[in-house]
């Protein structure tokens, strides 16, 4: 249902370099240049926990990004976003840190913002952004999510429970998350 909130916390995780010791496919893997420590282009880090640290400050984006570049750490695609966001000086709502952002964007109350940096900064398209603007039109028109969740764990634990299966059905076919015969299926 939030498909806004993924973007979002990959742009981050990527801005803030906390991307980088993320697992990658084995592909990459086998082709990427082998990591030795003391890192000197991460601040001398000695282990993965000191280089995680060191990119999870802001200020340390471009260093963490060109490090992950060329150790093949993102796919291409990441790496595209992170390049266009590295210009970009503090994210919605004014979060500067993965979990800042995380924290601000997990709330549907601020989708609005979310959702309008991710189109400004070409990170959402196609379905996403499709079911994005979906959910912003049912907060514009009022409506409540089930059981008056805010965030997507609260929303994916309340409708986990079968007993609240009709109105989660309910709410993704009034918002159009699922087609009529996926609605007929469940």
């Amino acid at each position: 249902m939030y498909k806004l909130l993924p973007s979002i916390i990959v742009l981050f995780g990527v801005f803030t370099g906390s991307f980088i010791y993320a697992e990658t496919n084995e592909s990459n893997s086998e082709k990427a240049p082998e990591v030795i420590y003391p890192v000197a282009e991460l601040g001398g880090c000695k282990d993965k926990t000191e280089c995680f640290a060191y990119c999870e400050l802001s200020q340390n984006g471009k260093q963490c990004l060109a490090f992950a570049k060329e150790y093949q750490l993102l796919p291409e695609e990441e790496i595209q976003v992170a390049e266009k966001v590295l210009g970009v000086k503090g994210g919605p709502g004014g979060c500067n840190s993965k979990d800042s952002c995380e924290a601000y964007c997990d709330d549907v109350a601020n989708i609005e913002t979310c959702l309008a940096f991710a189109e400004e900064h070409g990170l959402m398209k196609g379905k996403d952004l499709e079911e994005a603007k979906a959910v912003r039109t049912m907060i514009q028109k009022g409506k409540k999510f089930p059981g008056d969740c805010r965030n997507k764990n609260a929303c994916k634990s309340y409708c986990e429970n079968s007993e609240h299966m009709e109105e989660c059905l309910a709410f993704a076919e009034e918002s159009g998350f699922l087609r009529p015969e996926e609605i007929e299926q469940a």
